[in-house]
């Protein structure tokens, strides 16, 4: 019944911190990565013995912890696994841990759930703290500027208003007109220089230059 209690409890815990949106929870514990930490299975209701039996847990894994790569089970004041220690934080071990009590008959006396840098952790230097942030919006900006350029130069060059394309045809055809133009004065300009002036009767005219 007790641990049945526990895993309801910590599921709602898991909730109420994703809904609130803290970063820091009153029952979590905070320190640094890469650097060794411990938990220790304090209770305010029940205190435990030599003759008790102590089990840790941890929320989304299934059986007790036992001491491994990560961790270690160590004794505190002659209870066994007294104190659950981490050998190295990473980001893979934080998470919710209870350690469960257990009197000489077996029955549960106590479960104290306890966090490890769980919505945060601690960092030695503010700047590493949003480091992640900071690069995150910094490339959500950039996509941004490069869509809304994308998108501007798909409106201005394929969809056009028909009065817009209407002024861009007339431009171009009064360009072309004007080009048109003074290509063809400029070869009656050339042609009267080589042909010489007639009158009305078909006589050539002569022009003279008197000095």
């Amino acid at each position: 019944m007790m641990s049945r209690i526990v895993q309801v409890l910590s599921c709602l815990l898991v909730l109420a911190s994703a809904v609130l949106g803290k970063n820091q929870q009153a029952w979590s514990r905070y320190t640094y990565n890469d650097e060794p930490f411990s938990l220790k299975c304090k209770s305010d209701n029940y205190t435990a013995t030599a003759l008790d039996t102590i089990t840790w847990t941890r929320h989304g894994m299934s059986g007790e912890l036992k001491t491994n790569d990560h961790y270690e089970l160590r004794a505190v004041g002659g209870v066994p696994n007294m104190e659950l220690y981490f050998k190295n934080v990473d980001d893979a071990l934080h998470g919710i841990y209870v350690c469960h009590i257990k009197d000489s008959n077996q029955e549960e006396q106590d479960a104290i759930v306890m966090g490890v840098n769980w919505g945060t952790r601690r960092y030695h230097e503010d700047i590493d703290k949003f480091r992640d942030q900071i690069i995150v919006g910094a490339i959500a900006a950039c996509c941004t500027f490069v869509f809304i350029i994308a998108i501007g130069l798909i409106s201005h060059f394929r969809y056009l208003s028909e009065e817009s394309l209407e002024k861009r045809r007339n431009r171009k055809e009064l360009r072309l007109g004007r080009e048109n133009g003074l290509g063809n004065q400029g070869y009656a300009g050339e042609m009267a220089d080589r042909n010489p002036q007639t009158n009305g009767s078909g006589v050539m005219e002569t022009s003279y230059v008197h000095f």
